[in-house]
């Protein structure tokens, strides 16, 4: 049986041979072949610049994220720490109002 499958895989790869020759035998499709590796040499040797360009780009607003995150926790710290401020101002504001109030009613 496996005898058979190696067959038919020879079979398929002289078919596939064949072809592969008669499509290069016409000097049309050799050009058309030429132009698209010019072409495909060409795009790799841009691949790398494109590359570099994307991973500084990454790297860039990854660091802007990171300072965005810490001006907004501390933006955050300040709005806890002037609700805490609030918070003692308005004891303060009731604690002058009961002297006030015991004051008065000293005299």
């Amino acid at each position: 049986m496996g005898e058979k499958w190696r067959k038919l895989d020879m079979e398929e790869l002289m078919n596939y041979s064949n072809n592969l020759i008669q499509v290069l035998k016409e000097e049309k499709d050799a050009f058309v072949l030429n132009h698209f590796l010019r072409h495909t040499e060409s795009s790799q040797s841009h691949w790398p610049k494109h590359h570099n360009q994307v991973a500084t780009s990454i790297q860039d607003y990854k660091r802007k994220i990171n300072a965005c995150k810490q001006e907004a926790a501390v933006t955050e710290s300040d709005t806890v720490a002037d609700a805490v401020l609030d918070s003692l101002q308005k004891v303060l504001d009731e604690e002058h109002q009961l002297e006030r109030k015991h004051r008065e009613d000293i005299r």
